[in-house]
């Protein structure tokens, strides 16, 4: 048998601390609960700023601002934070990848190369001047540049400048393919993320913000 709300309400003594305490705990409870199984309504995310929930009141429009407390805006439909004009499956996306390891394999596709032994494959980065590469793997020397042996990179062989000759055709090397595109989505990723990340933390800035200006507006109108 369900006790109903009334009569559980009834049975405190409002006057008593311990009882409104208890009470108090109990409201906030069935309040949870009626949002949580509400479709039209959405806590605030803000919860270490703000106690608040949001009612939908239209079907088109999913952007929320928390005029009631905290000031800050929220998507209703995934109840994180704004993310307009993206949709809520593009910001998903985007956290992801973000969050995801796959950006390193990423990196080392785009900054190293693998080492030209078909026994060894071990991918290499250039943290030197020279072209002369060794693996500290399997001992290959090689140039960086075309991963030829070193020891064809001479002045009798003219090695030493054939690596510096353009030759106007597009590579057939799967590989160099592969390394090319990884960097172009690397860059590309490195544009939005700066970006992205540039936002985030003027909003960071804002929001601590707000509460300093909030009182001296206060101030301001007490002095008047």
């Amino acid at each position: 048998m369900n006790v109903p709300h009334s009569l559980f309400i009834s049975l405190f003594d409002t006057k008593d601390s311990k009882d409104k305490k208890i009470l108090n705990k109990y409201l906030r409870w069935n309040c949870q609960s009626f949002t949580d199984d509400n479709r039209n309504i959405q806590w605030c995310p803000y919860t270490k700023e703000c106690d608040y929930a949001a009612q939908k009141v239209s079907s088109y429009d999913s952007m929320v601002i928390c005029d009631c407390c905290c000031g800050n805006s929220f998507c209703f439909k995934c109840g994180q934070e704004q993310h307009w004009p993206a949709d809520c499956e593009m910001r998903k996306k985007w956290e992801m990848k973000n969050s995801s390891e796959s950006e390193n394999l990423t990196w080392i596709i785009a900054n190293t190369k693998m080492c030209p032994n078909d026994k060894c494959g071990r991918p290499i980065e250039k943290n030197q001047g020279c072209n002369h590469m060794n693996c500290k793997i399997c001992g290959a020397d090689f140039c960086w540049m075309c991963l030829g042996p070193w020891k064809d990179h001479n002045q009798a062989s003219g090695g030493y400048y054939k690596c510096n000759k353009f030759e106007d055709k597009e590579s057939k090397d799967p590989k160099v393919k592969e390394r090319e595109a990884a960097k172009a989505e690397l860059t590309k990723y490195i544009f939005y993320f700066e970006r992205y990340d540039n936002h985030n933390k003027s909003e960071k800035l804002a929001r601590e913000l707000r509460p300093v200006i909030n009182n001296k507006i206060e101030m301001l109108h007490k002095l008047k």
